[in-house]
């Protein structure tokens, strides 16, 4: 099988080289493959789609690039009916319209809605969250995207992304450390972490995040989930929720005297850890680290 490398900018696939012929890709708005050009600039392929992403017609006789609805972003065709995509985590099935697996924040997101019906103005280039596409980079996303919180919860997750670029090893050890000093129970059986790839996961969720904070009261103080089937620890689940209500409230945990809840702060990093695939290490409630 002949190896296939890409040429890509700012999160744009622009070209592929397969077998020692470079084709260029012709990008719409949406950034979808509108033709492929050869190296010598000749037209190969021209190509339509229907709004959430079947061929509508095709024009040319080349092989077609494994990317192609909104493929400058990364949606890669995989063959698979009913799953046609694949979209970094998550597959969508162009025929349907939807994602093949629920959201993990269902019934908060929904279960297996794209772009909120919209597929014609917002791509979800990683199976998270509808975004404008920007033909001049993708993703248009480098700040986690903060929704109904505090300014002292969006300062604080800011400057703790921005000083995460200059963290020494003694700073991650201690910051693995308080993310454990977030768990309300007894700290006991902790996975072990690998530091290096919970830094990259951290990393990425900084660019890529969403911070969703709900009045009212609940259960928890937060809430992300602690990791998905084949879920790769170096790739943050995008999705936190904070609860400002429940600061500094006390609650009363099964068979252990009651404790107060956290600063939110400690709050979003202990969830950002679960984000990043870490979970409580024992599923016995009066052993959890």
């Amino acid at each position: 099988m002949a190896l296939t490398t890409y040429l890509t900018a700012n999160g744009t696939i622009y070209s592929q080289k397969k077998s020692g012929a470079r084709t260029h890709f012709i990008h719409d708005a949406l950034g979808s493959i509108a033709a492929t050009v050869s190296d010598g600039g000749s037209v190969v392929n021209k190509y339509t789609y229907k709004p959430y992403g079947e061929l509508l017609s095709k024009t040319g006789v080349g092989e077609d690039p494994k990317f192609l609805w909104v493929g400058g972003v990364g949606y890669r065709t995989t063959g698979r009916r009913w799953a046609e995509k694949y979209v970094r985590r998550r597959h969508y099935g162009e025929q349907q319209g939807m994602w093949t697996t629920v959201d993990p924040m269902w019934p908060m997101e929904s279960a297996y809605g794209y772009t909120k019906e919209n597929p014609i103005n917002f791509i979800d280039w990683n199976g998270s969250r509808p975004i404008k596409p920007n033909p001049d980079r993708w993703p248009q996303v480098n700040t986690p995207r903060f929704i109904d919180c505090r300014s002292d919860i969006k300062e604080f997750v800011k400057d703790f992304c921005k000083k995460l670029e200059s963290f020494t090893e003694k700073q991650i050890h201690l910051l693995a450390r308080c993310m454990f000093l977030g768990v309300l129970f007894a700290r006991s059986d902790c996975p072990d972490m690998n530091r290096e790839c919970l830094v990259k996961c951290m990393k990425r969720w900084c660019k890529e995040g969403n911070l969703k904070c709900i009045r009212g009261v609940s259960e928890k103080a937060g809430y992300s989930p602690p990791g998905l089937p084949n879920f790769d620890p170096c790739d943050p689940f995008d999705k936190i929720i904070l609860y400002p209500d429940m600061e500094g409230s006390t609650f009363l945990p099964r068979d252990r005297p009651s404790r107060k809840y956290p600063p939110l702060q400690l709050t979003f990093i202990h969830e950002l850890g679960h984000s990043c695939g870490i979970d409580h290490g024992t599923r016995d409630i009066n052993r959890q680290c």
